[in-house]
């Protein structure tokens, strides 16, 4: 079992964040 720091599930938050945006950003790109 991995031990979940607060600075851990913050830099897994960023990740998905940053991951999300770049979705977005493709998916504006195909629309388009």
């Amino acid at each position: 079992m991995k031990i979940t720091t607060p600075f851990t599930v913050i830099k897994n938050a960023v990740s998905d964040i940053k991951r999300v945006k770049k979705k977005e950003k493709d998916c504006k790109k195909a629309v388009l």
